[in-house]
């Protein structure tokens, strides 16, 4: 028996047009996602990645440009994706929640514009349906490995960036009793590491002492305010004296790591003058899928489908990696669950009754966590005052203004449950 990758391509009028593909073949293609192959239709693109021009939402919260398709130029969020009859959107973002593995799909479409009655929810819809298991065992065992050996260096880097990417895992069905009970497994694990170039605007250590003279431009005094001529009076010299200083300030702009390259010629004084060197940013995932499969009697058939997975990753963006002050999301873990239950009864050649339960559970959570548990009193802020304020207790989010980084991230957690 030859398993094929089916994918229906739904035009205006639709009329289907089928493209297939043996599922080895569609295997070998980079990142193993079949949202990607959605391309391949009139009218579907990809969205945008970072870094490449004006990101969407998706692409920009994510930092990924692979879970979402703009479809008939809706925007991405838009879109609907449908495992098994179920809706897998996620309900605050807008992606896929669950993607499953390639070896688990049986096939997939893309519908859009005009559809059955069944559908509506979304100006298009991704509708995969998964593999069952059969009279006869089937397994498969992959492993895909990417890394910097072939890779050229990055224009702004002195070297090769590091990057190994290792994708692998199992896929394997049959039978626990012939022609009634059948079951289908699948596990697929994905790990990165990828070198990443991280600029940024850190004062310099005249600054975070008050001299500004370097700037060439006057630094006013607020307490100066004039209201009948609408001016300020600029400090002398543009430097602020050390008693003007807020305490608290002073003590948070500690936990900012100093210039470590100067600034290229043709830009503003003191900007672009940090580099994070050797960050190498982590990205683990998995994906777990189990099916059972259940025809009792000529009319009966049902099903049990069980599919979650975890992603987790390790985001530095403010040049601060896993230390006190960190602004990137580390960890950033993103957990999906979502279990089906299907029972269709033939009743009679002209009437089919089909009855589907499902429950999906989201969770994301993201937070810096060498920010954790910091003692708020080292910032010179008052234990009364510290008291009155709700756990649990981080650093906290301090913000800089012309383009500084800012410093510290709190605890962020979304939690959905949906019922169909």
């Amino acid at each position: 028996m030859t398993n094929h990758l089916c994918l229906d391509l739904y035009d205006l009028p639709q009329l289907p047009h089928r493209v297939a593909e043996e599922v080895g073949g569609a295997a070998r293609f980079n990142g193993r996602n079949y949202i990607t192959l959605g391309a391949l239709s009139p009218g579907v693109i990809p969205q945008l990645p970072t870094g490449t021009g004006p990101s969407s939402f998706i692409a920009s919260t994510t930092s990924r440009s692979d879970r979402s398709l703009l479809v008939g130029g809706q925007r991405e969020s838009s879109t609907s994706y449908l495992f098994d009859g179920v809706e897998m959107r996620n309900p605050r973002i807008g992606d896929s929640s669950i993607t499953p593995s390639l070896d688990v799909v049986q096939e997939f479409k893309i519908q859009r514009n005009f559809f059955q009655a069944e559908f509506g929810n979304s100006p298009g819809i991704i509708n995969v349906a998964s593999r069952g298991g059969e009279n006869q065992f089937h397994g498969s065992v992959f492993e895909f490995l990417r890394n910097d050996k072939m890779d050229a260096r990055n224009f702004f880097s002195p070297g090769v960036e590091p990057f190994k990417r290792n994708q692998f895992g199992a896929a394997g069905g049959g039978y626990l009793k012939k022609n009634k009970l059948f079951f289908f497994g699948n596990f697929e694990s994905f790990r990165q590491r990828l070198g990443v170039i991280q600029r940024g605007i850190f004062p310099t250590t005249t600054q975070l002492g008050g001299n500004f003279s370097a700037l060439g431009v006057p630094i006013n005094d607020p307490l100066t305010f004039n209201s009948a001529t609408n001016s300020r009076q600029p400090f002398s010299g543009g430097i602020i004296p050390a008693s003007r200083i807020n305490p608290v300030a002073a003590a948070v702009t500690k936990y900012m790591p100093l210039p470590n390259s100067p600034t290229a010629a043709g830009f503003r004084y003191s900007t672009n003058n940090h580099r994070l060197p050797n960050y190498v940013a982590n990205d683990k995932f998995y994906n777990l899928i189990l099916k059972f499969d259940w025809n009792f009697g000529d009319k009966h058939r049902a099903y049990f489908r069980h599919a979650s997975n975890d992603r987790t990753e390790d985001r530095a963006v403010n040049g601060i990696d896993n230390k006190i002050g960190t602004d990137g999301q580390q960890p950033f873990q993103r957990i999906n669950d979502a279990y089906v239950a299907d029972w269709l009864w033939t009743a009679r050649p002209t009437l089919v009754v089909n009855v589907r339960a499902s429950y999906n559970r989201f969770i994301e959570k993201g937070f810096g966590r060498e920010n954790e548990g910091f003692d708020l009193t080292k910032l010179g802020i008052s234990p009364n005052l510290l008291r009155q304020l709700p756990g649990p207790v981080y650093f906290g989010r301090w913000n800089f203004d012309n383009g500084y980084q800012s410093l510290g991230r709190s605890q962020s957690n979304n939690y959905s449950n949906t019922f169909q």
